[in-house]
């Protein structure tokens, strides 16, 4: 394939990585398996998995566990609304 006394160029290693990647995979053995196979590579099924996620995780923050259901929530902040102005002075 090359000349053995020349080293390889980064494109034969990655070449050669992914033929052997290739040769490696495992063939599904039966149509349920094919399917399912199909369905896990398709980019479709990683997008909607991630936003999912994201879904999940906005959830997550927006749900209280100390509020029962059914209540109003509570300020966010509720010691800076009743904060006072520090003055600062000014060097003439």
């Amino acid at each position: 394939m090359c000349d053995p006394q020349r080293p390889k160029t980064l494109a034969e290693v990655a070449r050669e990585a992914l033929e052997a990647q290739e040769e490696a995979e495992e063939v599904p053995s039966g149509p349920l398996q094919e399917y399912f196979q199909k369905v896990a590579k398709n980019p479709i099924f990683e997008n909607g998995i991630i936003c999912i996620i994201l879904a999940n995780c906005f959830t997550l923050a927006a749900f209280d566990p100390g509020r029962p259901t059914g209540q109003v929530p509570r300020p966010a902040a509720p010691l800076l609304s009743r904060a006072k102005p520090i003055p600062i002075p000014l060097a003439n």
